[in-house]
This record gives C-alpha cells, structure tokens and sequence, in this order.
C-alpha cells in the first residue's frame, strides 16, 4: 500500500518522516485487511505522543525543550505561556495608551476586538482564556492603582 500525507502544518521533516515509516510499516502489517482507521489512529497516537512544537519560541527565541510551559494560539503558533503573558500584558497597555492620545479618528489604527491582541507572529486576533487574564489582571490593577491628581 501507498501512504503519503499532505498539508502537515506544524510538523519538521524529521516528524514528517517517522510519522511516514510509523504509517508505511503498519500499513504493511495490515496488508489485506481493512486499515483505514487503524492507520488514523495510528497517525493519532503517534502526533498525541509528540505534542510538544519544536523549534524556538518566536517571543524569547528559547527552545521548547526548556520545560517552560507551552501555549498555542487560534492560528496554530506555539511560545511560552510566560512569554505571551508579558507580551499581551505590553499590548493591552499600548492599545490603552494609544486610546487615550488625543489623534483624529481617521489617523487612529483600528483597535482589535475587545479581550484579543494580535499573534506575535501573523498578527491575527487571538482571543484566549490567557489574554482573558491578562486583560482582567490589567482592568484590576488600574482600578485599585491610587489616582494622580
């Protein structure tokens, strides 16, 4: 039997090509026999073991292998949980900050949507219980910070 797959996002080619001779040799073991979902499950248990991103946090530039912990975003990117929690803390404090400029509504950058910062590495919103926090922490903090007079 053939097996190939397409379309691996997130995966570097020495995953790619375990997770092919993982696929190929139990597809030789079921020769004959029905095996599509065997081999899904296969595929399945094999990208469940290695859950970990490889390469390096695009926040610190750090490896994964660290053990820091490890968070993913709504677009697929991967940085350290402490990382993205400095980084939406810094971009929820620049989006208050370029609120309150006094600038002509046109010349403003749209805002984000409410809860969300961009994605450090495509700049898509990315709305997650993490940046939830951030924001909570933020709303909090300015709330219980003595008032300049």
């Amino acid at each position: 039997p053939c097996v190939h797959v397409q379309r691996v996002r997130g995966l570097d080619d020495g995953t790619v090509t375990a997770l092919l001779v993982a696929l190929r040799q139990r597809a030789e073991d079921l020769s004959g026999e029905p095996m599509l979902f065997d081999l899904i499950t296969t595929a399945q248990d094999f990208l469940t073991d290695r859950n970990t991103p490889s390469g390096d946090c695009m926040i610190c530039l750090c490896p994964f292998d660290s053990g820091l912990p490890f968070m993913r975003t709504e677009c697929f990117h991967s940085f350290h949980r402490s990382c993205f929690m400095q980084y939406a803390t810094v971009a929820f404090e620049e989006a208050k900050r370029r609120a309150a400029e006094p600038v002509a509504p046109w010349e403003r950058p749209p805002a984000p949507p409410d809860g969300t910062v961009p994605c450090p590495a495509c700049r898509t919103s990315v709305h997650t219980p993490l940046v939830a926090e951030v924001g909570r922490q933020l709303c909090e903090e300015t709330e219980t910070r003595p008032r300049r007079r």
